[in-house]
């Protein structure tokens, strides 16, 4: 079960001002329709416990009570699947994390996107929100639609890196299991990412509740697009659910 928070769909109205690449993006989007165009939502909607709420209740309102989860979040996902788990801890057997954030509150520190906190004078409220999202849906100016997304971003980036210090704890609350890219030549953030994995797997090895933490040299952060590395990741579930 997937579920998609409707301010990921903002991606559906990026368009690039270059013609080429507009139509490079166009081809994209025919083929794949990777998001709906359903972009409405609210300030408290970029909360991760709110997510979490969210989530939990749509799942239970599909399949019903008494259910057991297996949680699986990747990248950003990995850091509310951990919350989720917490939260909802009597309700799951398993959290994976797919490539997420090195959860190191230093990592998260050091990556917090604290030079966007003036976005939320422009967000100061919904309804300045709701402006931004008509702009984007309805405006058929390349420029300003654009300049909105990009504000959209920098919102959903700041509030994501306070969310991810607000929520930190140390403690895994379930069953849990980290796959990890790892980079022979790292480039960029890739040196971070290296690095603050491996204090990552330091911080939880004597955690109870940490089955596996399992390094994929030369893995994209997209994992499982390799058949190999998708299979290692099945079959782990499969095993710590025996």
């Amino acid at each position: 079960y997937t579920f998609n928070q409707p301010f990921f769909n903002v991606n559906y109205y990026s368009t690039p001002n270059n013609k080429k690449d507009k139509i490079l993006w166009g081809k994209i989007y025919e083929k794949y329709k990777p998001h709906s165009s359903n972009i409405n939502f609210k300030l408290d909607d970029l909360d991760y416990k709110i997510i979490c709420d969210k989530t939990y209740n749509s799942v239970k309102e599909k399949y019903g009570n008494n259910k057991k989860y297996i949680i699986i979040g990747h990248s950003y996902g990995g850091c509310i699947a951990l919350l989720f788990s917490k939260l909802y801890k009597n309700n799951c057997v398993l959290c994976c994390c797919i490539d997420n954030p090195p959860y190191v509150l230093s990592f998260f520190n050091k990556y917090n996107d604290k030079n966007n906190k003036n976005i939320l004078e422009k967000y100061s409220n919904n309804d300045e929100l709701k402006k931004s999202l008509r702009i984007i849906k309805n405006s058929e100016d390349i420029k300003e639609k654009n300049k909105e997304i990009d504000n959209i971003y920098k919102l959903i980036g700041y509030k994501s890196s306070q969310d991810r210090i607000k929520y930190y704890d140390t403690r895994l609350y379930i069953p849990t299991i980290f796959f990890r890219a790892y980079y022979s030549k790292p480039k960029d953030y890739q040196i971070d990412w290296n690095k603050y994995s491996m204090k990552e797997k330091k911080l939880f090895k004597k955690d109870k509740n940490m089955k596996k933490y399992i390094i994929m040299n030369e893995a994209e952060h997209f994992i499982w697009k390799n058949q190999e590395f998708s299979d290692i990741i099945i079959e782990t579930i499969k095993q710590i659910l025996q």
